[in-house]
């Protein structure tokens, strides 16, 4: 045994040591607190090996001192197992219930909550929308805002319809379209203003604001009303214990709207009263500050990186992605090759990562970098780094696999032109052929706007492409009828001029091979002369 692991077991066997006399301690003192601590430890494995019975046998013993929290703490641990080997989940699901109604029975609204929102959402069960209701109802008759909240949410999906007593009570017309949303309002400014639900002044804060920046242009007054009603609640759910209350607070003054003049630093202060309660999405806005805010006293890419890490660590893998341009990005602002080169590369580790979460535009974002060394959107290369056409290749292919149709183009381009993998005509007619395949995909155009190209783009590339292969035989038998439709195709959509010119001389080349129409394919040359196209150019001098 190495030295480390008979020091692992030695520390093991004394924080156990320790725990012990301290469960022992809390069950003589009836301290239900400390056993619930000591439950928890054994459960994580806090400093000690892991032992989910133990963990039991701790919150078991708070719950029979008359403690609520052990019995939700049971039904966690419950739930916590149902990924585990030789558990039954309908079985552990049965106990959780029982447990966690025990606990609303003690009185613990949470206990309640947790039984409204496994029924409304199916969690484990069949989803059962009255039972939620019921004990939704059960959490307010304990003063629990969150009750409300949660009964106003289920009006708002139309879970369940409002009676006519209930319309009647808060004066709303039966017929009303928007009588389900009328009827949630109602539930949450009861919640948010006599029971101080931190979720329900979050969601009417959200709603004024809307109602603001739907009418800042229109009802200045009303939108001003609108506007400050909306702070005081967003105020009220930080103080109430919902950070995001304090996160939109400070997207507002942080970077300002038609009301309020950007504020970094009052920004940055509610953001890290935020990121103190534990909301990720303040860490990710710190690291955005930080990374571009040259005004702001966090400026800094060593600060950056550390927000944007303690958000991954909460479980917020929206990190990932502003790591990988956060990286990118600085690569261009440090003067020494090796540092920029380790920051691309850093970059391009990120962008995999998000493309390993199952975002493809991870891995296409990588491609792009390994393919320009860096060089994207107007900028130069990356000092210090190399083309790398193989990793780009090895990316495009991962995003493509993944039914990205950018991809599936860059894939073909690449098995065309033979950059980064052997040139193989057959494989990158597949492709391009892909690419038109999804042309009508209205998901698969929803996917294209993420990476910031257009549809058109996009397909007249591949019928170009298409249009290149059937004209010369690359890969498929040569059809010049087949050729001009492609070539037709790419020229009839709205695409830039480099595209078009190729299209128009790919449309003029045809009638020459076709036909041998020099009258047909003398517009199509001078179209594509005018856009620069050297081809015609040249065609168009020596004739």
């Amino acid at each position: 045994m190495s030295l480390k692991a008979i020091w692992n077991a030695i520390f093991n066997s004394k924080k156990r040591d320790f725990l012990v006399h301290k469960l022992e301690n809390a069950l003589m003192q009836k301290d239900s607190k400390e056993c619930i601590k000591i439950g928890i430890a054994y459960r994580d494995g806090d400093e000690v090996e892991q032992s989910l019975q133990k963990a039991h046998e701790c919150f078991l013993k708070a719950a029979e001192m008359g403690d609520s929290e052990g019995y939700i703490c049971l039904a966690l641990l419950q739930c916590h197992c149902n990924n585990l080997e030789n558990f039954d989940i309908q079985v552990i699901n049965k106990k959780a219930l029982e447990y966690l109604e025990k606990a609303g029975n003690m009185g613990d609204s949470l206990g309640y909550i947790l039984l409204g929102s496994i029924y409304e959402n199916a969690n484990g069960v069949e989803q059962d929308c009255l039972k939620a209701l019921d004990f939704y109802q059960k959490a307010v008759a304990l003063k629990e805002g969150d009750g409300l909240f949660r009964i106003g949410q289920m009006y708002e999906k139309a879970y369940i319809e409002p009676t006519q007593e209930l319309l009647d009570e808060f004066e709303i017309d039966s017929s009303d379209s928007d009588k389900n949303i009328s009827i949630a309002t109602q539930y949450y400014l009861i919640a948010a203003n006599s029971m101080q639900s931190a979720d329900a002044c979050l969601k009417i804060a959200k709603i004024l604001y809307d109602d603001y920046k739907a009418l800042e242009k229109d009802n200045e007054e009303k939108a001003l009303e609108f506007h400050g009603d909306a702070i005081e609640y967003y105020q009220k759910a930080g103080e109430y214990g919902n950070p995001k209350g304090y996160t939109e607070l400070g997207l507002i003054y942080a970077w300002g709207d038609s009301i309020i003049e950007y504020d970094f630093e009052k920004g940055i202060k509610y953001f890290q009263k935020a990121a103190s309660m534990g909301d990720s999405q303040a860490y990710l806005e710190l690291g955005i500050l930080a990374s571009v805010g040259e005004e702001c006293s966090i400026y800094g890419f060593d600060r950056a990186i550390t927000y944007f890490q303690k958000a991954i660590d909460m479980g917020n893998f929206e990190g990932y992605t502003k790591m990988a341009a956060t990286y990118g990005e600085w690569a261009y602002k440090v003067d020494d090759r090796k540092q920029a080169s380790a920051y691309f590369d850093k970059s391009a580790t990120y962008w995999q990562k998000v493309g390993e979460m199952g975002e493809f535009i991870g891995y296409f974002n990588a491609g792009r970098l390994y393919e320009s060394a860096g060089a994207m959107a107007g900028k130069d290369k990356i000092k210090g780094v190399k083309i790398n056409e193989q990793k780009a290749f090895e990316c495009f292919l991962k995003a493509a696999n993944m039914g990205d149709t950018k991809s599936c183009l860059k894939v073909g381009v690449a098995y065309y032109d033979g950059n980064g993998v052997e040139k193989d005509y057959t494989k990158a007619f597949e492709y391009f052929h892909e690419v038109i395949k999804k042309e009508n995909n209205e998901k698969e155009k929803a996917k294209i706007k993420k990476v910031f190209y257009t549809t058109a783009d996009i397909l007249a590339d591949a019928h170009i492409f298409l249009g290149r292969m059937y004209a010369s035989g690359f890969g498929v038998e040569e059809d010049h009828n087949k050729a001009y439709e492609h070539f037709l195709e790419g020229a009839q959509a709205e695409v830039g001029k480099h595209q078009k010119a190729f299209a128009y001389s790919g449309i003029a080349l045809m009638y020459h091979l076709r036909e041998d129409d020099e009258f047909k394919a003398l517009p199509y040359y001078q179209k594509a002369a005018s856009l620069g196209n050297a081809y015609s150019i040249n065609y168009l001098k020596n004739r």
